[in-house]
């Protein structure tokens, strides 16, 4: 699963809540966007530690996402399309492509998996408290709060400037549970051709994979994959 896509699942509610000003800027800031590249820390926390994973993201307005995340052995490559997905991680000396037949009942998601869904979470959720700005690395920032039955906190901050979303902090119980921040943003980027894939270089061989969702469970899939993971 995408890296917030349970958030936004955890939080939206179907009701829409009160536009403020404030809201339907940020809605209108991220609707003239077509692309964007960004650095990101994601960090999950306990009573005993925190894990931190480093990258970067790059989104356009098709639906395609390229992640690049930082590993002690090199880069762990992961793209994401409409019935596609690229995979290349710096231990396996292969570079998977799994591609699905393209379904006619599908539209292509218009939440950008980092900022899009951060928007969304704001945006869509019926009972959002603006708790006023605060200084961020020296820009004003705007500070949202959803909060579920469970006491569950989100936390959104969004760039009063931009009127675009840059970090999450979730937190349960007073404590922060993950937290995940977006750095040196580029909107709208000049990205080649052929960024949404991957090619392999001479020490790695391509591996393809068609699967038929309609013909494949989710066994046959593990199983799949299982068999790449062992060539």
């Amino acid at each position: 699963m995408p890296m917030t896509s349970w958030i936004w699942a955890a939080f939206a509610l179907a009701d829409a809540s009160p536009a403020t000003q404030r809201i339907d800027a940020i809605e209108e800031a991220w609707s003239t966007i077509n692309a964007y590249c960004s650095d990101f820390a994601l960090g999950f926390h306990s009573e005993t530690g925190s894990a931190l994973s480093r990258g970067e993201r790059c989104w356009d307005r098709r639906g395609r996402m390229r992640t690049a995340t930082q590993h002690a052995n090199g880069t762990v490559i992961d793209i994401r399309g409409e019935n596609e997905v690229w995979y290349s991680h710096p231990d396996q000396p292969v570079v998977l492509h799994l591609q699905g037949p393209p379904s006619a009942d599908e539209v292509p998601s218009p939440i950008g998996h980092g900022i899009g869904e951060l928007v969304s979470l704001v945006v869509d959720s019926a009972h959002v408290e603006e708790m006023g700005s605060v200084d961020l690395n020296g820009q004003e920032t705007w500070r949202f709060r959803l909060t579920r039955a469970d006491r569950t906190e989100a936390i959104v901050f969004v760039n009063s400037n931009t009127k675009l979303p840059v970090a999450l902090e979730l937190r349960k119980s007073n404590r922060a549970i993950m937290s995940y921040g977006l750095m040196n943003l580029t909107v709208d980027p000049l990205l080649p051709a052929d960024f949404f894939r991957i090619q392999p270089t001479d020490s790695q061989r391509l591996v393809e994979l068609n699967l038929d969702p309609n013909a494949s469970n989710s066994e046959e899939v593990l199983r799949t994959l299982e068999n790449w993971r062992r060539q």
